[in-house]
């Protein structure tokens, strides 16, 4: 949301999206962004600030550095596998001037907002601080050394790099709409709060509490987080049918 003046990513009719990176202080970081989205940026708001691009959706990499919202990295493993969400923005055409919050056409109940999930990484391996790039498998190197918590060819202090399976781990086609405020959800039917409590729109802790932290949400070793993890699996599988989320994993 702080970056909804500078950026956005745009969703479309069809469900297809562009993801835009964070942006940051730094230098003037316009021409990092790709092509396809310097139509949604505001050029000139990007005086003075720079993207940091992570998750790094073209090495399928991901770091990030400790903090409470990040403390269940550090408990993560291969094989683990890490779904993204962003906030994407309504968009009619193909610039900054086609959001629907901008057209008059917008009714009051429709949100130009879509929170969506849009991609997976699972985990094939994990560096830590202090580690190497060159330490990951000869496979994986290059790919870890792209990524923005690597600082002077290492992992910065207090940090992890997560390197994806390239095999089963994507940036999505298709976004995948969480459904929020509706009552048929994906986030109702797949998210608990950290106590196991279903979400509930009107009351009790609110959905954003429950996912702005890092942390496990389906345990495939239990029956009902493995029932819960399948209905994400058909849910990106019915946007994306040539990405399934659980592949080459089976009920214990």
């Amino acid at each position: 949301m702080a970056d909804k003046s500078i950026v956005r990513s745009p969703v479309f009719s069809d469900g297809g999206f562009y993801y835009a990176p964070f942006t940051k202080e730094g230098v003037n970081g316009y021409m990092k962004f790709s092509n396809e989205i310097r139509p949604f940026v505001q050029r000139h708001k990007m005086n003075g600030r720079d993207i940091h691009c992570d998750p790094d959706w073209k090495n399928l990499t991901y770091g990030d550095g400790w903090c409470r919202r990040s403390a269940a990295l550090w408990h993560a493993e291969r094989n683990d596998i890490f779904l993204f969400w962003a906030l994407l923005w309504k968009n009619n055409g193909k610039g900054w001037i086609e959001w629907t919050d901008k057209k008059r056409e917008q009714t009051d109940g429709d949100d130009p907002r879509q929170w969506c999930l849009i991609g997976a990484i699972r985990i094939d391996e994990i560096l830590d601080e202090g580690q190497h790039p060159s330490d990951a498998t000869a496979r994986n190197r290059l790919r870890a050394k792209a990524n923005a918590h690597v600082f002077k060819g290492l992992i910065g202090k207090d940090n992890r790099v997560f390197i994806g399976q390239k095999r089963h781990s994507m940036l999505f086609e298709k976004a995948v709409d969480l459904g929020i405020y509706k009552s048929s959800s994906l986030l109702l039917k797949t998210v608990r709060t950290a106590s196991g409590e279903k979400l509930n729109w009107h009351h009790g802790i609110r959905w954003n509490f429950s996912t702005r932290a890092c942390r496990a949400i389906c345990d495939l070793t239990t029956h009902d987080g493995w029932k819960r993890a399948i209905i994400l699996r058909n849910s990106i599988r019915k946007k994306n049918p040539n990405f399934d989320l659980l592949a080459g994993l089976t009920w214990p």
